[in-house]
C-alpha cells in the first residue's frame, strides 16, 4: 500500500524539535480563525506576538494555543507555514534557516524513501526471479 503524506506531517515525524501552536492575526475580533503553524522556537506562551510566514510574507501573529503533540494534517494539501521569531529582527533570518533545514530534511527523507522502495522492489523480485543470475548480467561500461 503507497501512500503520500504531507512534507510538513514527515517533518514532524523525523523531528522532536518541531512543534505546533494556533495563532491569529486578529486577536481581539470575536469567533477569530485559527491556523495551525509549525515552529521549533522554545518558550512560547499563549497570548504572545511572534512574526510568522504569511503568504510570500512575514506577519505578526497571536499565539492562541500550544500543542502537546504536533497537529498536523498527514494529507494535507499544502505545507505548513513557520512561527520564525519573537522578534522582528532575526525573522528574516530565522526564516532561511529553517528553510534550509527544511529543505535538507525532505531530500533526506526523500532518499530513505527511495531506498526503502528499492528494498522492498528487491525482495519482491527475488520470489519471482533469481536475483544472482540477473546480477550476471553485463550493462554497457562494465
Amino acid at each position: 500500500m503507497k501512500t503520500d503524506y504531507n512534507s510538513s506531517f514527515l517533518l514532524t515525524l523525523v523531528s522532536d524539535t518541531i512543534k505546533t501552536v494556533a495563532v491569529t492575526f486578529n486577536p481581539d475580533e470575536p469567533n477569530v480563525k485559527q491556523y495551525t503553524y509549525m515552529t521549533i522556537l522554545e518558550g512560547l506562551e499563549v497570548g504572545q506576538d511572534v512574526i510568522a510566514e504569511a503568504g510570500s510574507d512575514l506577519s505578526l501573529v497571536t499565539i492562541t494555543e500550544i500543542h502537546d503533540e504536533p497537529q498536523v494534517d498527514p494529507h494535507a494539501a499544502y505545507n505548513y507555514k513557520w512561527v520564525v521569531s519573537t522578534k522582528g529582527r532575526d525573522a528574516r533570518k530565522n526564516q532561511a534557516q529553517l528553510h534550509a533545514m527544511e529543505e535538507s530534511a525532505l531530500k533526506q527523507i526523500a532518499k530513505a524513501k527511495r531506498n526503502s522502495e528499492r528494498k522492498r522492489l528487491k525482495e519482491e523480485l527475488s520470489e519471482s526471479f533469481d536475483l544472482d543470475a540477473l546480477k550476471s548480467i553485463k550493462l554497457g561500461g562494465e
